[in-house]
């Protein structure tokens, strides 16, 4: 399994948020806190070294 993680500022988040929620064996999780997101990034980056 793989994760990737995105910051989007702008309008089209919905379409994406579709777009990936449509897809086969994807997971969105929606993180709406600017530090939890960067917690999150120093978290897998972590787990990869």
């Amino acid at each position: 399994m793989q994760t990737i993680k995105v910051e989007i500022q702008d309008d089209s988040v919905e379409k994406i948020l579709w777009l990936l929620n449509s897809l086969k064996g994807v997971k969105v999780e929606i993180i709406s806190r600017k530090d939890t997101f960067l917690e999150e990034i120093k978290s897998s980056e972590d787990d990869i070294l």
